[in-house]
């Protein structure tokens, strides 16, 4: 009886030490949130040469200090939802406005940003961690009730008799 529980909780010990590796993981990755850092998922490919896509990009907390061309900025898209974008800056003017590309490095579309919507500059990024969170939030519910529903089913199912 106790061997065949212990076959039977086999999947259930791999499934859950995978959970605490990915929850480890994301919780690590986070705690730059706790200083007053910004955290984004690089989306887009514009930065590939510094940047690869679905790198996790953490930004220290833009204070006014003074920024020179090529810095790599985190901009406030959306006021009614929290979204944010990294550009570069590729100009500045005589009446300190930014200048960033917001089009494709074959097209670019220059535009000018006002100081106020600079959320963050960058300070360094973890490659592809922003994938694994991207669908560990996704998922984080589901797993989890995966694991409490195997528990449960481990230690409450007895066997049968013959």
């Amino acid at each position: 009886m106790v061997e065949s529980r212990e076959r039977r909780f086999y999947w259930f010990k791999w499934v859950l030490v995978l959970y605490i590796v990915s929850f480890t993981a994301i919780f690590f990755s986070l705690v730059p949130l706790f200083f007053g850092y910004h955290l984004t998922v690089q989306e887009n490919n514009e930065l590939a040469s510094t940047i690869p896509q679905k790198s996790l990009v953490i930004a220290k907390q833009f204070h006014q200090q003074p920024l020179k061309e090529g810095t790599i900025i985190l901009l406030s898209t959306s006021s009614a939802r929290e979204m944010t974008t990294i550009h570069r800056i590729e100009k500045i003017t005589d009446q300190h406005q930014y200048i960033i590309n917001i089009g494709t490095k074959d097209i670019p579309v220059l535009e000018p940003i006002a100081k106020k919507d600079i959320l963050a500059t960058y300070a360094y990024h973890l490659p592809f961690i922003g994938e694994v969170i991207e669908l560990s939030k996704e998922y984080t519910v589901t797993i989890f009730a995966v694991c409490v529903l195997l528990y449960l089913y481990t230690y409450t199912w007895e066997e049968k008799e013959m």
